[in-house]
């Protein structure tokens, strides 16, 4: 099965636009990965970086308390 392996993470949801990955996706997040499976949902800024959260949350994109950022 394809993967893909994103290069860059954002924390910054500014002017992002919700995708559906076509690939299991990984993201470097905090020293690690954060894996985000063929089909499921995740935000992109328009420099088509992975907004990625508190905790690596993705779908969507949480604050410290659990707050959707986008």
């Amino acid at each position: 099965m394809p993967s893909y392996i994103v290069k860059f993470c954002s924390h910054d949801p500014t002017n992002s636009t919700k995708k559906i990955t076509e690939f299991d996706t990984r993201v470097p997040y905090s020293g690690s990965f954060v894996s985000i499976p063929k089909g499921d949902a995740y935000w992109e800024t328009p420099d088509r970086k992975v907004v990625i959260g508190w905790h690596g949350s993705y779908n969507p994109p949480c604050d410290m308390d659990g707050n959707s950022r986008v």
